[in-house]
């Protein structure tokens, strides 16, 4: 977990982007707000954070074995790192509780094929784009 000490070295660093590929789902869900939140504190007004990671149902997770399941959209891997799908909804809401506005979200699909193994692979990615307001609310 990320210290009070360490987090606050991050706040108000006047980045105009951060990106988050494909981290968020390796983050224990009881830390994602506190990620969500330090991406908030370092960006300047008007600031983007660019999103990609799982997306519900990518194949990776249809392919996880019941034993590996940890809860409905979370899963560890052999190597004891977590996996967690995320749908649009879930995230616009995460990211909108830390004070964050949507500029978009989607699924990107992608179809990949294994020649070598004749395998087709489906795989499923949630992408957002977040924007850190220029004005924030008084408290």
């Amino acid at each position: 977990s990320v210290s009070i000490e360490k987090e606050h070295r991050l706040w108000n660093l006047g980045c105009d982007a951060v990106l988050m590929m494909f981290m968020l789902s390796a983050v224990p869900p009881d830390l994602m707000q506190q990620s969500i939140r330090n991406a908030f504190g370092c960006l300047s007004p008007g600031g983007h954070v660019f999103f990609r990671d799982y997306g519900m149902y990518d194949l990776t997770q249809l392919r996880f074995p019941k034993d590996q399941r940890l809860g409905q959209k979370l899963y560890h891997r052999g190597d004891g790192t977590l996996s967690y799908f995320f749908t649009l909804e879930e995230l616009r809401a995460k990211f909108e509780a830390e004070g964050f506005e949507t500029v978009e979200t989607d699924y990107v699909c992608v179809e990949l094929y294994n020649r070598k193994k004749d395998f087709e692979m489906k795989r499923v990615f949630a992408h957002a784009v977040f924007r850190k307001p220029t004005t924030t609310a008084p408290t």
